[in-house]
């Protein structure tokens, strides 16, 4: 049985940025945005914080769940190209062919 290793940590890779997309959001305190748009949850004080500046703090946000995920992928594809880099000619080819 041969293992696809591609395949296989790309799945990992989409598992775990949606896990990671998940904890910032659940760690941003969804309330906030909330009470911004006008609905009553009842959040507390921190929120005029997060609220002041939306675009500065939604964007940062944005940038936390996106940033981590993207160096990782780029930082996976840089391994498997070295790895391969690592193959060597196949056999049965000479170097004057």
């Amino acid at each position: 049985m041969k293992v696809n290793w591609k395949s296989g940590l790309l799945r990992l890779w989409i598992v775990s940025s949606v896990v990671w997309a998940l904890y910032q959001l659940w760690g941003s305190d969804l309330s906030c945005p909330l009470e911004f748009v006008g609905i009553e949850t009842g959040a507390g004080p921190w929120c005029a914080f997060q609220n002041a500046e939306p675009w500065r703090y939604y964007s940062e946000l944005l940038f936390r769940i996106v940033a981590v995920p993207v160096i990782t992928l780029l930082l996976g594809l840089a391994a498997l190209w070295v790895v391969k880099g690592f193959g060597g000619r196949p056999e049965g080819k000479d170097q004057g062919e």
